[in-house]
Parts: C-alpha cells; sequence; structure tokens
C-alpha cells in the first residue's frame, strides 16, 4: 500500500524529504517534547517536530551527560544530539514533563550543547483555573520568544488557522482509530506507530493529504485473522516499530494509551472560543498524562472505557526503566486489576529499555500471555454453555 509505505519510510528516519524541500526554501523547523502547543510554531510559519531517537543504537555520547540510571529516552534523544543528527532543527523547546527531559534542556543549555534556539515551556501539573491561566501566560511568553528570536509576526488569525489545520489532523487520526474497532481491524498497531511518527515529522498540509488518501485505501483491508487476540498498549513513551511488530505476531493492538498515539490526537481546541490561546491553554491541559497530579481516576476510567469500546482481551503496560511517572502508575494498574473492581482483564507489564533488543524475553512472555487469553475466552464459552444447558 503506497501511503502506508510512505508513512513506515518517514517513521524510521529522523529527517527526510519534506522536512528538507521545506528548509530548501527556508522554512525553519523546531523540535519539541511532549504535548505542547505545536499550533503556536505553526503560526510562526515553522514545522514543529516532535522529537524522536528512532536512528539510535547506543548511547555512549547521552552517558557523558546522563547517569544510567536514567530514562533511556532522553539519554538516547540526547546521542543523537551530539552525534549531529538533529542538525537541521532551527530550535528546541523542551517541556518540564519530568526531570530527565528537563536535565536534557540543562545539559543542552548549561554544557552547551545546542547551539540554536532553545526553551523550557513551564507545563502545569495540575488542572484548576489557576493553573490554566498561568499555563496560558506561558504559552504567551513562548509566543513572544520565538518572534523575537526569529523576527516573525504570530497573529491570532495565524493562530486559529493552525488550530483549524491541527485539529483536522486530530479528526482524521480519529478515524484511523475507529477503523481499529472493527473485527478484523484493517491495520496493526505497528502500522499505526507508523503513521504517527510520521504525521509529527511532517509538514501538516502533507500529513493530512497522506491521512486522507489513506483512509480511502483502508476500505476491505485485512491484516489478521478474524477472532484474533485483541490488544491494548499503554506506555509512556514507545518509537520502536518492530517492537510493536513482535507483540503484533500472532494478535493485533487495537487501542493504546501512548505519547505516540491516542494522546496526541485526543481532545481537539475548542475554535468557537474568541482567545484561541485561551482554547490552547484548555486543551493542553485537558490531556491525562501520568505527569499530571490528580488526574489518576480520569486516566483508569479512561483505559477502561477503551478496553470495552475496542473490544481488547488484554492490555500491556509497556514501562522505561527509571520513569518513575509510569512506574507508579504501573503499579496503580497492577493493584486496580488485582481488586477488579475497575479494571478487570489479563495484564503484562514489560519493563526494558529503549533500542536495546531483549526481543526473546519479550516473545516468550508475549506467547504466555496470549494462552493467558485463550485460556478466558475458553473459559467463558464452557460457563456459557453450562450456563446455556
Amino acid at each position: 500500500m503506497e501511503t502506508l509505505d510512505l508513512f513506515k519510510e518517514i517513521a524510521q528516519t529522523n529527517y527526510n524529504r519534506y522536512l528538507e524541500e521545506a528548509k530548501s526554501k527556508g522554512t525553519k523547523i523546531i523540535g519539541y517534547f511532549c504535548n505542547i502547543p505545536e499550533e503556536i510554531i505553526m503560526a510562526a510559519g515553522m514545522i514543529p517536530y516532535r522529537m524522536r531517537a528512532v536512528e539510535s543504537t547506543k548511547t555512549t555520547l547521552g552517558d557523558i551527560w546522563y547517569s544510567t540510571i536514567n530514562c533511556s529516552f532522553p539519554r538516547n534523544c540526547l546521542d543523537q544530539i551530539l552525534e549531529g543528527k538533529f542538525n537541521f532543527l532551527d530550535g528546541l523547546v523542551v517541556m518540564n514533563s519530568c526531570d530527565h527531559i528537563r536535565r536534557l534542556y540543562d545539559n543542552c543549555k548549561y554544557g552547551d550543547l545546542w547551539p540554536n534556539f532553545l526553551y523550557m515551556l513551564a507545563v502545569p501539573h495540575v488542572v484548576t483555573p489557576e493553573s490554566i491561566r498561568q499555563f496560558k501566560r506561558e504559552i504567551n511568553r513562548f509566543r513572544l520568544a520565538l518572534e523575537e528570536h526569529f523576527n516573525v509576526s504570530i497573529t491570532q488569525e495565524k493562530i486559529k488557522e493552525a488550530i483549524s489545520t491541527c485539529n483536522h489532523t486530530r479528526k482524521l487520526l480519529g478515524e484511523l482509530y475507529e477503523l481499529r474497532k472493527q473485527d478484523p481491524p484493517p491495520i496493526k498497531g505497528a502500522e499505526i506507530l507508523a503513521i504517527m511518527l510520521a504525521c509529527t515529522a511532517l509538514p501538516k498540509e502533507v500529513a493530512n493529504a497522506s491521512l486522507e488518501t489513506l483512509l480511502s485505501e483502508l476500505n476491505g483491508r485485512v491484516v489478521i485473522p478474524k477472532g484474533s487476540p485483541r490488544l491494548m498498549i499503554a506506555a509512556g513513551y514507545l518509537e520502536e516499530i518492530d517492537y510493536m511488530d513482535l507483540i503484533e505476531k500472532d494478535a493485533v493492538v487495537v487501542a493504546d494509551s501512548l505519547c505516540y498515539g491516542v494522546r496526541y490526537l485526543r481532545n481537539l481546541v475548542d475554535e468557537n472560543k474568541d482567545d484561541p490561546i485561551d482554547a490552547l491553554a484548555y486543551r493542553y491541559t485537558s490531556i491525562a498524562c501520568p505527569r499530571m497530579i490528580e488526574s489518576y481516576d480520569d486516566r483508569i476510567e479512561t483505559i477502561n472505557n477503551d478496553i470495552k469500546e475496542y473490544n481488547a482481551d488484554g492490555l500491556i503496560v509497556d514501562n522505561l526503566k527509571f520513569c518513575l511517572h509510569w512506574q507508579v502508575f504501573r503499579f496503580m494498574i497492577e493493584n486496580e486489576i488485582e481488586k477488579g473492581e475497575r479494571l478487570s482483564c489479563p495484564l503484562l507489564v514489560l519493563e526494558r529499555e529503549l533500542h536495546t533488543g531483549a526481543q526473546g524475553q519479550v516473545k516468550t512472555r508475549i506467547q504466555a500471555f496470549l494462552e493467558q487469553i485463550h485460556d478466558r475466552k475458553d473459559q467463558k464459552v464452557s460457563t456459557h454453555e453450562a450456563f446455556k444447558y
């Protein structure tokens, strides 16, 4: 499938031909971590680029600046920065999502590792009227910093246009996610991951046009037999397409709670608000990420609803080592499964480091997990038959 092949091609490299073409025309590219208001970058006439480390094979240089007991995602990213793999970026925006990401900003600034525009966007960790007001002030500061450094004008009209474009991306991705509810779905989780990686590394007009084409191409497509085990995966950061392929060898991932997944597309920005900055502040504080304090109930409810809505047979929690947010949330999920009141399904917990393999071990654990799911299904059938007769 031509369009899907395009997404896969884009997903496996840091730089791509569409960014290269934009750079040749003088367009600036700004890298960013986590869910920051990319609409502000677009309103400045630039391309927002979500940071990844898909070309990484080691953390030798990153380990000079990071302890090995830090999360492997920022270590891989810093290694790629030091290797010059992100030299095409004209700026980098970091947020205080966790101490590990914040430390990347410190290393880049005080270690003088990043020569271009570097900005720390302070994001709230609670959702209150005051935190939203504060975030609105932070977004305006970010807007002014871009204007001053790059000598551009970011008007409310341009922000509204960017909001409309990004909302269109989210709607198209939402249509793609709706297709995953089918049995069998016409697309696998590894393909969705590739699409998400690509869409956050492309000019939005290219991403949107490609998504529209892809949606028209998926009609009638079959990727796995009907009745195959359906899985949901929850993780902080997951970018390895081959790792997702391994999980889906005899199953299909139909739902997720991923940074490169549903957390990117869920919740539209309100286009009817007079103040677009206000609308952005509301939208970006509404994302139920584990970094958010007091969002636990919302996160558990969302996962439970998605398991039911996508008819998932089991839940996989993929936890990067030394990620405190996800270590805590993983424990909470395990506790909920044990109680069986709000979450009740087979659970598999995988802990690993980014781009480190261990495929044999993962493969064995996945096979055992699928056997557990099959046993659970067989038990339900036997119980139903006994009741019937």
